[in-house]
């Protein structure tokens, strides 16, 4: 009896026991389910829209296209198609572009689950910035401001700048925004190239300071989102170093000034390339101080075109491709989470300007295969 009696209770601690080691692993289950999930839907929405994407053979209509009515044409089957349908002229067009990518933008953001909106706050700093720079740019060359990012900044407050009369007044009203502690140490007579690197290295060294970005991330990461979001922005940061020093080079300025403009937030490229960078002679020697990084091989390759025309723009065409081709493989890659949703911004960005580079192309009359030199991709 007392035996009977024994077994059962070792039964119902062995019952106990099991149903509640399933429940914790049930619970630990929809603990690590649940984040991805939440990241199923906008996910699925986003490759969607990646498949409409315009493939090099569009883009290579594209160029070939004879006037306004070719254009349009070239968008048919696209994600564009309804943007640009009974435009009149290629401005119309571009601002239609300029339409959809807004509308792509506000959509992801919206479809992001609560817990990444701290990182698209953060990260939609770059639009703002690349607006103003834009702007800023057209006070120095008086040509009128093509497309603009999707931006924090509003629409009203971006025509503001669009109509101040120097550059000098857009610093005064960005003074009244968030970017007053940006705008407070501009020197009060610079380039608008100067004023450009300037406001990259602010961002990228602060905005975007790898605490900033880091923090954001780990709020709202899955599975690999930090190490790759890590890569994306660090890629970016490294790109515009080695186009920073190599126009600098180029340009004869002082190493000083160009140590002085490097962004000190990088993925490849440490402190120390960084100030080897800045000391390289020439271009040549520019590129062999990148040895031991993703990016040499990429440029030693362009070499030989650059040989030719002695065109910075072959040499940064090559490292623009390679950083789309890792995005690329990213986006393919991760299946959840915050990676596809930023490699596909970064890859529409790329094609809104690819296209716009394409569009000022035919509007300009250059030749069709300087225009292929130039787009990325095609």
């Amino acid at each position: 009896m007392v035996d009977l009696f024994s077994s059962a209770m070792m039964l119902r601690y062995f019952l106990m026991g099991a149903i509640g080691g399933a429940l914790l692993f049930l619970a630990y289950y929809i603990k690590q389910f649940l984040p991805i999930a939440a990241y199923a839907y906008p996910v699925a929405r986003i490759r969607v829209m990646a498949g409409t994407m315009m493939r090099e053979n569009k883009l290579r209509e594209l160029i070939e296209a004879m006037n306004y009515r070719d254009v349009i044409a070239s968008f048919e089957g696209t994600t564009y198609e309804r943007f640009v349908a009974e435009k009149t002229d290629l401005e119309e067009i571009e601002q239609a572009l300029s339409l959809n990518l807004a509308f792509d933008y506000k959509k992801i953001v919206s479809m992001s689950p609560r817990k990444a909106k701290r990182f698209f706050r953060i990260v939609s700093a770059r639009y703002d910035i690349e607006n103003i720079k834009r702007i800023i740019a057209s006070k120095e060359t008086g040509e009128k401001v093509g497309w603009l990012f999707p931006a924090p900044l509003s629409e009203s407050f971006l025509q503001k700048l669009k109509e101040a009369s120097n550059i000098a007044e857009v610093i005064e009203l960005l003074k009244a925004t968030h970017y007053k502690e940006l705008v407070k140490d501009l020197p009060p007579e610079a380039t608008a190239s100067e004023y450009g690197k300037m406001l990259d290295k602010y961002l990228y060294e602060t905005i975007l300071s790898r605490q900033q970005l880091g923090e954001a991330i780990q709020n709202a990461a899955v599975m690999g989102d930090e190490k790759n979001i890590k890569k994306i922005y660090g890629m970016l940061v490294d790109l515009l170093n080695i186009k920073i020093a190599l126009r600098s080079i180029n340009e004869g300025l002082p190493v000083e000034a160009i140590k002085s403009i490097l962004i000190k937030n990088y993925h490849a490229l440490n402190e120390k390339k960084l100030e080897a960078l800045a000391e390289s002679r020439n271009v040549l020697s520019a590129i062999s101080v990148l040895e031991g990084t993703p990016y040499y091989a990429v440029l030693s390759d362009a070499l030989r075109e650059y040989s030719k025309n002695k065109r910075l723009c072959s040499l940064e065409r090559a490292v623009d491709k390679f950083y789309l081709q890792q995005v690329k493989a990213m986006f393919v890659q991760q299946p959840f989470g915050l990676t596809p949703m930023v490699s596909y911004l970064v890859l529409k960005e790329n094609e809104i300007r690819n296209l716009k580079t394409i569009l000022n192309g035919i509007k300009e009359g250059i030749p069709k295969e300087r225009i292929k030199q130039i787009a990325i991709g095609v």
